[in-house]
């Protein structure tokens, strides 16, 4: 507990945390508004953009922003020598890690429910959610939660591991980023594109062969990224809004890289030498 308060005290004193926060929340504002400048112009919007958007989005800021808080949080603590003093002092390792975890999942949380806060608040009355179910929307919302759980045990285990406030930033940036170009790239070729023959415009399937297809959405489908998730479900069914039970395979999978992650760098972390 001690830990923990320790934890806590320099999380709500964190500029970095609350600017985050803001950030995000702004974010949500100007997405909705587009939205539902578009919804008045007669295009197809609803506040269920907005939550899509929260998930991940085609930049996966989600993540890059909870590796943005993780590294400098966690690193502080190692640039300052608290990590190693900690550990002289009997707090036992184990401990340490479980405390810094809990503290970025919270920290990730904030984040993230200050952007679907807000966008709720503005986008629902305004545009609705263009039909949908609550089921849908909620899967959705809680998609990005447990999101948040895996980025967040991702994360704070490479800043434990790599003791590198440097290499966990250049990490948890570009990583998110080239996954979600490759998703945009890949994804588009496996669902085909349009050729004009003359002036008339021509559907063109994937040739890929049928089991290199199948491997690409199941590597797409096991990776903990908003975007990736977000689009690989359309591998799965037409339409998740049909099939709203397939939510749950995704939780389930996010669950899988917590464990990996948490107790995976858990045990690394009383093998490291710290600096």
């Amino acid at each position: 507990m001690r830990l923990f308060r320790a934890d806590f005290y320099r999380l709500f004193r964190s500029k970095l945390f609350y600017a985050l926060v803001v950030l995000n929340a702004a974010v949500a504002l100007v997405f909705t508004f587009n939205s539902y400048a578009m919804y008045r112009g007669g295009y197809t919007a609803s506040a269920l953009s907005t939550v899509m958007n929260g998930v991940g989005s085609g930049m996966g800021m989600l993540g890059i922003l909870i590796a943005l808080f993780a590294a400098v949080f966690v690193g502080h603590d190692y640039a300052s020598g608290a990590v190693r003093n900690k550990i002289m002092a009997g707090c036992g390792r184990l401990k340490i890690y479980w405390s810094k975890l809990v503290c970025v999942t919270f920290a990730g949380t904030c984040i993230y429910l200050a952007y679907q806060l807000a966008g709720l608040a503005v986008g629902a009355p305004l545009m609705g959610f263009g039909g949908e179910g609550a089921a849908v929307v909620a899967g959705y919302f809680f998609l990005g939660l447990f999101l948040v759980f895996a980025y967040s045990a991702l994360f704070t285990a490479l800043v434990m591991l790599t003791q590198s406030t440097t290499i966990s930033l250049i990490v948890g940036i570009i990583a998110p980023l080239v996954i979600s170009l490759l998703t945009i790239n890949v994804v588009g070729e496996l669902q085909g594109h349009t050729d004009f023959v003359g002036d008339e415009a021509v559907f063109v399937p994937c040739d890929w062969p049928a089991w290199a297809q199948g491997l690409v959405r199941f590597i797409f489908a096991l990776i903990p990224s908003g975007p990736a998730c977000s689009v690989s479900m359309s591998f799965v069914a037409t339409e998740l809004a049909q099939t709203p039970a397939l939510f749950f395979a995704y939780y389930a999978l996010s669950c899988v890289w917590v464990v990996l992650s948490a107790a995976g760098g858990a045990l690394l972390f009383r093998k490291i030498d710290v600096k």
